[in-house]
């Protein structure tokens, strides 16, 4: 174009030309060829001396990459280099064109397939390139998750980044720590510090990090309910999608990844953005004479040498010959024919008589299965075997250790590629080996669900399995009827019921049995469900039995409130913050006052205040998530915790329009008298109103005067509730209530709240008698 026209106006001209045609039909055919006009872009982006011309061009690429969405994809590898290069230029005559169009092509590719334009813009020395590379990381790594996250890209970029919080331009640095920032938000902090370097180490390029790393989430709460929306337009078949920018990926990776509201920020698996060790050279010169040493201390000590090697190097070399060393841990001696390594240490696990050593040896397993992964699968039925015939040694010692060595080693394989490990395990007469098998087999398939039970391995394990709960030992029929009641939840019980007679034998004609394995199917389900929360909270560690939330706790006893010196604390290592989050999702009851109370599930109580503070906002968004109960008092006031749980929580009991009382007779529960004198029920009723409608679906309890519950009609929506608690003056308010159609509830307590009645007792009955097709099938009545 340069070479048609070489005025600059009359190239620019013609750009806004095409550009207004681009822009006026936000819909390009696909299969129109583009190739031209993206070299012509591509060439004027690249050369043109005229800033004017660049910035039209630049738009004019956002408009094709809207238009063409994924089919842009193509062209993003010739415009991506020449955009970062271009980001020399500081003038936002054209900057800011570009920042258009760098998030215009991004959703069109991945991170992946860009990558290696942006390690060469983070090696260019200018620093207006390295600015705006880091800021579009930073757009771009806040939409990732612990699922999504591009695990390969952030090994690559992160040390590049953190390369750029040393330069001598103060906006490089803060670019640079926002990038990092929003790594961190994407991997989990504990996983990005290992990446960082002598970065980790200072503190006052952390404070920045982590500035930008609760700007991420935050950002992300906020985006959450413009996500939905997005989604649910999407989901509809709009015919007017929103426009592809990187402010649309970001909304729609948002919304996939948000499970609940607020979503918490997952850890991503250390394990993936660690490097491959090989630690056979660092094992000591003599080991193999060591290990095979009568004496029972020298063994034990050179085998802590290797665990303590597969501990600190939590991915091992899967190129590197473990499989002698996995040998030397299971393999029988009188089938040693050679002086390899791994040998001796097979042979240790299955004919050691020292249970410290063998104990050892199973841990030992444990981590280079850990290590290993899925290339460790082709040594688990070798192990496995040798597992569970040494579970025949009852002590905890090593029974412990085995128990964690066989769920690390199938963890790598299948229950297929084991299954006639398990059979032989079911057969042998020692009951601690059917304890444990059985045992096993529930870890195992209560993980299963209908869709991917293994049908034929339940086929084949499921009569040995009944067989175990007619043994004499009370252990093993109970480890039985586990296995049992997982295989009932793998299956679903329905099916399960169906598959009992022709399987299960004289078992499913038994009562107590049946009784037994049903206790366990329970079981397994709530167990599946805390699976599905702890993963979803990103942390493997109960609060309860977490030792940073004991000294969360008893700093906060004192304090009695959230306050600026708690959050110094809880600051002062990342393990502890990652603790004070999750003690924060741990929340139970909120009392909305004017100055509300939240109570957590260990019984401490809190008073909650407003606070400007960054990193408070996100506590709010985390308590909002944990609440069960929300209490409006009299007095409630509209507060930054009360919005939190209106856009992020998931309540299932909803109170509002009571004080509590002590439950005496004559004494209202929810004292109507006196609170009608002090109080006006419309100002609680609408505070409350909000919040109903926004959770609508997961409250399942409500308590509420029944004069402000026929108020309510919540948007033309159907609420059904388990419990239905009303607080009434007459009869004429209980006739309302049973009539209303918009809720549903399995049950309703009625409340006679008044000390001085304005109904008789035979009319009462008649309010209830009356209605004919009421929607409430049990109703209790409460008389005061």
């Amino acid at each position: 174009m340069d070479g048609i026209f070489k005025k600059w106006k009359e190239r620019k001209e013609a750009l806004e030309g095409f550009l207004a045609l681009a822009t006026d039909n936000i819909k390009l055919d696909s299969e129109a060829n583009y190739g031209e006009i993206v070299d012509i872009l591509s060439k004027i982006l690249s050369k043109d001396a005229s800033i004017n011309v660049c910035s039209v061009a630049a738009k004019c690429i956002t408009q094709l990459a809207k238009g063409l969405r994924t089919k842009f994809g193509l062209y993003a590898a010739t415009f991506v280099p020449v955009i970062f290069e271009k980001f020399k230029e500081k003038k936002a005559l054209l900057r800011d064109p570009l920042i258009e169009a760098i998030d215009a092509i991004y959703p069109t590719t991945s991170i992946d397939a860009i990558c290696d334009p942006i390690v060469a813009a983070l090696g260019k020395p200018n620093p207006n390139i390295k600015i705006q590379t880091n800021q579009f990381l930073y757009r771009v790594f806040k939409t990732f998750n612990a699922q999504t996250a591009p695990k390969t890209v952030v090994k690559t970029l992160t040390p590049l980044i953190a390369k750029c919080t040393g330069v001598s331009d103060a906006e490089v640095r803060e670019a640079s720590f926002a990038a990092l920032g929003a790594i961190m938000k994407a991997i989990g902090k504990s996983n990005a510090m290992k990446m960082l370097g002598d970065v980790a180490n200072d503190k006052a390029k952390m404070e920045r990090i982590d500035k930008f790393y609760f700007q991420a989430v935050e950002e992300e709460a906020q985006e959450e309910e413009a996500a939905k929306k997005a989604a649910a337009e999407q989901a509809a078949g709009s015919s007017h999608p929103a426009e592809a920018s990187l402010s649309e990926a970001t909304t729609q990776s948002t919304a996939s990844s948000i499970a609940a509201p607020a979503a918490a920020v997952a850890e991503v698996d250390p394990w993936d953005f660690v490097d491959p060790v090989d630690i056979l050279p660092k094992l000591p010169e003599k080991f193999e004479e060591t290990v095979a040493s009568k004496k029972w201390q020298e063994r034990k000590e050179v085998l802590e040498v290797l665990l303590q090697l597969a501990t600190d190097n939590i991915r091992l070399d899967p190129k590197a010959n473990y499989g002698e060393i996995v040998a030397t841990l299971t393999k029988v001696i009188s089938n040693l024919r050679t002086t390899h390594i791994s040998y001796y240490f097979i042979l240790i696990l299955s004919k050691d008589a020292n249970i410290n050593v063998c104990a050892v040896a199973a841990k030992c397993i444990t981590q280079l299965a850990r290590g290993l992964r899925s290339k460790f699968a082709n040594h688990a039925p070798s192990i496995i075997e040798v597992i569970f015939e040494k579970f025949k040694e009852k002590k905890a010692l090593l029974r412990d250790p085995l128990v964690e060595a066989i769920d690390a080693v199938y963890a790598a394989t299948t229950i297929e590629a084991v299954s006639e490990n398990v059979v032989a395990a079911l057969g042998k007469p020692n009951p601690n080996i059917k304890i444990q098998t059985n045992l096993f087999l529930y870890r195992v398939f209560k993980a299963f669900n209908v869709q991917t039970a293994p049908k034929k391995i339940i086929k084949t394990l499921t009569p040995l399995i009944a067989k175990c709960t007619g043994e004499s030992d009370a252990e093993a029929r109970e480890a039985a009827f586990s296995a049992l009641g997982a295989i009932m939840k793998a299956m679903g019980k329905n099916k399960f019921r169906l598959f009992v007679t022709t399987m299960l034998g004289d078992v499913a004609n038994d009562k107590t049995k049946m009784e037994r394995i049903e206790k366990f199917y329970n079981q397994a389900v709530e167990d599946a469900k805390k699976a599905i929360a702890q993963q979803a909270a990103g942390s493997s560690h109960p609060v309860e039995k977490d030792p940073n939330i004991g000294k969360i706790v008893e700093c906060l006893k004192k304090s009695e409130k959230i306050d600026q010196e708690i959050f110094n604390f809880v600051r002062s290592s990342k393990e502890i913050l990652m603790a004070f989050e999750r003690f924060l999702k741990s929340a139970d009851i909120a009392v909305i006052d004017k100055e509300s109370t939240v109570t957590f599930e260990n019984g401490l109580t809190l008073t909650i205040t407003d606070s400007d503070h960054l990193y408070t906002k996100r506590s709010y968004q985390l308590i909002a998530t944990g609440v069960k109960t929300v209490k409006f008092t009299p007095t409630a006031h509209d507060s930054n915790l009360l919005k939190a749980i209106i856009n992020f929580g998931s309540p299932k009991n909803v109170s509002f329009g009571y004080q509590e009382s002590a439950n005496q007779r004559n004494v209202p529960l929810f004292e109507y008298d006196t609170a009608m004198n002090s109080w006006e029920s419309p100002h609680t009723a609408t505070m409350a109103s909000t919040l109903i409608i926004r959770c609508f679906d997961s409250i399942s309890t409500l308590e509420c005067p029944a004069s402000e519950l026929v108020n309510y009609d919540f948007h033309g929506g159907l609420m059904g509730l388990n419990l239905l608690k009303v607080a009434a003056k007459t009869e004429t308010e209980i006739r309302i209530v049973l009539q209303m159609k918009n809720i549903k509830a399995k049950r309703i307590e009625v409340f006679l709240t008044t000390l001085k009645p304005e109904f008789r007792f035979e009319n009462l009955l008649l309010a209830f008698y009356g209605i004919k097709k009421y929607v409430f099938p049990f109703i209790v009545s409460y008389f005061r």
